[in-house]
């Protein structure tokens, strides 16, 4: 007879453990600055001349036309973000309050650049502590540097806000050594005379002030 019980035979399949290791991702942080300081420096003498200070100004404005140049300043403070690596390129935006002349064909472009070596405090700067050249249209001989973008703006551009584009390596570079960090500049190359834009300072509106925007790891 039989045992009552079968005897059952279990095969043990030994299959490989596959383990994959997947890289650590870091975590990738949104940054909005806002300008902490804005002005503009100008020549015109219905605004004051070139002894001039607008750091209390309600409105900033870029003016290339010769005797009446006027060139906004903007400063964004980085100290907080030291050791922070930037991931990509910055984006910074400001908000343009008005365009003259208002047709819409009349098109102007507005080149944004980043100061080499210019100390400066919105309520003291003034155009004549800035060196130019002898050319009557030309830009402050301190914005050496390569422009870092232009955008072309016509009065369908008005109470909105226009955007530049900052390389990387330059706003990890005011991140790395904030001694080398003395702000914005911005310039009308249209050099005839009516062609101003006008962009609000940050205490004119809530909502419109100028940003610096990228991402950190």
């Amino acid at each position: 007879m039989k045992n009552a019980f079968s005897i059952y035979r279990f095969r043990t399949v030994m299959l490989p453990l596959l383990i994959v290791f997947l890289p650590c991702q870091a975590f990738s942080e949104e940054i909005v600055l806002i300008a902490s300081q804005d002005t503009s420096i100008t020549e015109h003498p219905q605004a004051g001349g070139v002894d001039s200070n607008h750091g209390g100004d309600p409105v900033i404005q870029a003016i290339g036309s010769a005797t009446f140049r006027s060139f906004p300043m903007l400063k964004f403070d980085l100290s907080d973000l030291a050791g922070s690596v930037v991931t990509g390129d910055a984006v910074f935006s400001i908000y343009l309050r008005d365009v003259h002349p208002k047709q819409k064909t009349v098109q102007k472009n507005i080149s944004l650049y980043a100061w080499s070596s210019l100390d400066w405090d919105e309520y003291t700067i003034t155009f004549q502590q800035v060196e130019f050249p002898a050319s009557p249209t030309s830009r402050p001989s301190d914005l050496t540097q390569p422009k870092l973008d232009t955008v072309s703006v016509n009065i369908s551009n008005r109470e909105s806000y226009i955007s530049f584009t900052i390389p990387r390596s330059i706003v990890q570079q005011w991140i790395d050594n904030a001694a080398s960090n003395h702000g914005l500049a911005l310039v009308n190359e249209r050099f005839d005379v009516g062609n101003d834009l006008v962009f609000n300072a940050n205490g004119l509106a809530k909502g419109t002030e100028s940003t610096l925007s990228f991402s950190i790891n």
